[in-house]
């Protein structure tokens, strides 16, 4: 008796890492989980904070169209917290593209 071919089951899409976390990331932050899933952290900087920052709006409040002028800013833990501190005063929003294993915000709450 012949049975139908095995089909494989298709593989699980990997979940996104939680970047995103307005309660506990600071004010100054942005939803970048869609730009950060395909960001690729060059090896030798996993321990690294990994932001795409910018000034001012993000959108043409007139057209929707984005028009920020994004960097890529890495950092080691402790300049970021100091940066995370100041980004408010300075005008810097950002969103992250890569938090290191056991990374907390200094605005988190937990």
């Amino acid at each position: 008796m012949m049975g139908q071919p095995l089909q494989r089951a298709p593989k699980p899409k990997p979940e996104l890492p939680k970047l995103f976390d307005p309660d506990n990331d600071g004010p100054m932050t942005v939803d970048m989980t869609n730009e950060a899933a395909g960001y690729k952290v060059p090896a030798g900087e996993e321990k690294h904070v990994h932001i795409r920052m910018y000034i001012g709006a993000r959108y043409d409040a007139n057209t929707g169209k984005e028009i920020a002028n994004y960097s890529i800013q890495k950092f080691n833990v402790i300049d970021f917290k100091n940066f995370e501190k100041q980004a408010s005063r300075l005008g810097y929003k950002y969103g992250f593209m890569h938090k290191p294993k056991g990374f907390k915000s200094v605005f988190n709450k937990n």
